[in-house]
């Protein structure tokens, strides 16, 4: 995975080819991984919100503020 100040997240294959790109956050993204089974991607941006996509489909599932 991999991950822009776009606020684009991109999945990629071992030999670097593109997956898919999940859906853009709205601000500078600084990290972004992926669950070991590949069903799960968290990143975490500049506004502190913890985002979680599917990996297999590149939507949003969920966006959590701090507290």
């Amino acid at each position: 995975v991999a991950v822009a100040g776009s606020g684009q997240g991109r999945i990629f294959r071992n030999d670097g080819e593109k997956v898919r790109e999940l859906a853009a956050a709205s601000v500078f993204l600084q990290a972004l991984a992926v669950s070991r089974d590949g069903t799960l991607a968290a990143g975490a941006g500049d506004d502190g919100v913890l985002r979680l996509w599917d990996p297999a489909t590149g939507e949003q599932r969920l966006g959590l503020p701090p507290e």
